[in-house]
């Protein structure tokens, strides 16, 4: 009789158990993914819109998720170009992929990024090592001819139109994970439009890795700020170092200066790099290069009214300042 009853049991339990899980499946099918669930619906929708097109012909990011990021993933021996392009190794932070076998260009690719390492310690307070990535290294993709930009493009960020960039930081994120696939230059379309193209492209250099360390030192779990011209106005400020990116607006951007407000991204779209930049550059004519890197700093973890707060100042102060910043300087 006992034995009996525990055969019952026994092939009872797994039915009860499937059971179980199949209702449980239903009810959570709608659900985030799991290695989402640690990052805000804010911040969820804002990375969405990162991974789900180009915002602007002129956009400089494209962040998508992934299920997860495994080891294997985080190894540069498997990132694309390894068998495609040729590869320049001469450091332990950079790996140069190009589409030329033009070792001169790839070296001097490897110097500008080599060179705004120590900028970028100074303006972000750190520089993301690969010490800090499981050993990652930064890839540049070199790209002399457009349609071989496109298709690196293509294969590291998804099918779009990328013509009518200069450069790209492509990320994946997992959770609060986030990985930096490559920066992408289109040296190509420098040459063709470009007065200046090797200034540009060191110019770009330094935008798409500003965006690298900002991207892989913010924190997804808090509740961010996450407006265009946070991000896109802090890359070409930095950038202005090698050339200034905002020398005058527009009649429509010296418009858009009146009608925007930092709590949001600005219209039209560009006005998130000329406007931004200007933000930054009111913040160093009123609280020093230093606190630039303060305000920066504290923008990982922190909305920018809170970060505001260090300065004893508020959005409402700020946009002013701002405001007269860029009636001052440029109207």
């Amino acid at each position: 009789m006992k034995s009996t009853f525990n055969l019952i049991l026994l092939l009872i339990v797994p039915v009860l158990w499937n059971c179980m899980f199949i209702q449980w499946c239903i009810n959570t099918r709608d659900d985030a993914p799991l290695s989402q669930v640690q990052i805000p619906e804010s911040t969820i929708a804002f990375l969405d819109s990162l991974g789900s097109r180009l915002m602007g012909d002129d956009d400089h990011l494209i962040l998508r998720w992934v299920d997860s990021l495994d080891v294997d993933s985080w190894n540069n021996r498997n990132d694309y170009g390894q068998d495609s392009l040729y590869v320049y190794e001469a450091d332990s932070l950079f790996i140069i992929y190009s589409d030329r076998d033009d070792k001169e260009l790839m070296e001097k690719v490897r110097q500008y990024a080599c060179n705004a390492v120590r900028p970028l310690e100074q303006l972000m307070g750190h520089y993301v090592y690969p010490s800090e990535l499981n050993g990652r290294k930064l890839p540049l993709y070199l790209c002399s001819d457009t349609d071989n930009y496109q298709k690196v493009c293509c294969e590291l960020a998804g099918d779009d139109d990328y013509s009518k960039t200069w450069g790209l930081c492509i990320y994946s994120y997992s959770g609060v994970d986030v990985q930096t696939r490559g920066i992408t230059l289109n040296y190509g379309s420098m040459r063709k439009l470009s007065m200046s193209p090797e200034v540009d492209l060191n110019a770009t250099i330094w935008h798409e890795m500003n965006h690298y360390v900002y991207f892989q030192s913010i924190d997804l779990s808090t509740e961010l700020w996450m407006h265009t011209w946070l991000y896109e106005g802090l890359a070409e400020y930095f950038s202005s170092q090698i050339k200034k990116q905002t020398t005058a607006l527009s009649s429509q951007e010296k418009s858009a200066a009146d009608r925007n407000h930092l709590n949001s991204s600005f219209t039209p779209f560009m006005f998130n790099y000329s406007g931004g930049e200007i933000f930054y550059d009111y913040l160093e004519e009123a609280y020093g290069k230093d606190g630039v890197s303060r305000f920066v700093q504290g923008i990982y973890d922190k909305p920018v009214p809170e970060v505001l707060k260090m300065f004893d100042s508020d959005v409402s102060l700020a946009e002013r300042g701002w405001r007269n910043y860029i009636k001052e300087n440029y109207i």
